[in-house]
């Protein structure tokens, strides 16, 4: 009789688990993170010839300080180095003007500001973009993205996003010539520097259903287009992103 109730407990068990999982389609999935917080900031400085306006993210409440304290300095060093590239850079041109130049009074300047893309499953992806005035017709703007992964602070690449031996190049290059086609007087030709492919360190963000692919002014288009940028949805990729980076991303 003992033997009888054991099987027939564990029958009832299984009936259970086999009624939770159809009514679920699946196992449970590990719960996903919060966004981590992101302040931002400010630092203003104007000395030494140079006019400094930076905003920079703050990030905090992760549950590795030390990582989290090696990000922001990560960040905000970025700038305050330049800062000092930039007066050594001045410096040395101030050397060769003479007061009456209408050059040698300018300030330089260097700005910065950021934009937060993605934060959420222990993934960061954020771009800065950074100006700079050394002097001439105008000044220049940079677009730095950063796709972190916060679990140990690695920078993911474009590669990352996709399985190995993928051919994700081709549906990005296709997909971005077919915007330039809708536009083409506004993108320089290609055999006048203009889009030719993407390159291995292209610059990237991450959003929820796809990235979006940035180029450098003058890169393939003039100056007063901007900063291009392409937006390319996962669904393009076929079976071809990498399947635990999407999860995180949904």
């Amino acid at each position: 009789m003992r033997k009888i109730r054991s099987i027939t407990i564990l029958g009832v068990l299984m009936a259970l688990v086999m009624s939770c999982l159809g009514c679920s389609g699946s196992l449970p999935t590990a719960k996903q993170e919060s966004p981590i917080t992101i302040s931002t900031e400010e630092i203003k400085d104007n000395k030494d010839n140079l006019e400094l306006s930076l905003k920079v993210p703050v990030l905090s409440e992760m549950k590795d300080e030390k990582l989290q304290q090696s990000l922001n300095d990560r960040f905000r060093n970025l700038f305050l180095q330049r800062r000092d590239e930039m007066l050594a850079e001045r410096e040395e041109m101030d050397k060769d003007l003479d007061e009456e130049n209408p050059f040698a009074n300018i300030p330089s300047a260097l700005t910065s500001d950021y934009k937060v893309i993605y934060n959420n499953n222990s993934l960061l992806s954020l771009y800065f973009d950074k100006y700079e005035f050394l002097g001439g017709a105008h000044g220049m703007t940079y677009r730095m993205p950063f796709n972190i992964d916060l679990r140990d602070g690695s920078e993911l690449e474009l590669s990352d996003v996709f399985k190995p031996d993928s051919n994700y190049k081709d549906v990005i290059d296709k997909a971005i010539q077919a915007e330039i086609a809708k536009n083409p007087e506004g993108y320089f030709e290609p055999e006048m520097d203009g889009f030719k492919g993407i390159e291995d360190d292209q610059f990237f963000t991450l959003q929820l259903d796809g990235i979006t692919v940035y180029f450098q002014l003058y890169d393939i288009a003039p100056y007063a287009a901007g900063i291009p940028e392409f937006k390319i949805p996962f669904s393009e990729f076929g079976d071809m992103v990498n399947p635990e980076l999407q999860k995180r991303l949904e």
